[in-house]
């Protein structure tokens, strides 16, 4: 199993935090640019300086996106972060922290949480749901 991934949140993360989600909100979806794996992993180092996808390098599509995930061998974005973050009861989410919905294809990347909702991108745009409806959780950074 890989080294958990749990770095130590910044002293300056809320208001990092924001400024990640509201440039990511800026762009168009765009695969490895601004997609949802993207946006996970710039809200996550502007909170903690440390990428969890850093490893898996980059990608242009959807089929490159599929094929890196092969090879460090999961598949689904969630099942490569299981291996990896921390995970929490739901109910112990706290602001920055990320989840799944208990339905989500293999390329969908957490929603992080923004207080008493979480907020994903998808290619269709961006979702916005109260985190009751979250059925993984994940904490980032100490």
């Amino acid at each position: 199993m890989p080294d958990l991934f749990d770095p130590e949140r910044r002293r300056d993360w809320p208001g990092r935090l924001a400024l990640a989600i509201r440039e990511h909100r800026k762009g168009a979806f765009e695969w490895g640019q601004y997609d949802c794996a993207t946006y996970f992993s710039d809200v996550v180092f502007a909170m903690t300086d440390a990428d969890p996808f850093e490893a898996l390098g980059t990608w242009r599509s959807a089929t490159a996106a599929l094929r890196i995930l092969a090879r460090t061998g999961a598949g689904s974005v969630k099942e490569y972060l299981d291996a990896r973050l921390p995970s929490v009861p739901v109910a112990e989410l706290r602001r920055g922290d990320a989840g799944f919905l208990a339905e989500f294809e293999p390329l969908t990347c957490p929603a992080i949480v923004i207080g008493a909702e979480a907020l994903a991108r998808a290619e269709t745009g961006w979702i916005v749901f109260p985190i009751s409806r979250l059925a993984t959780g994940y904490r980032i950074g100490r």
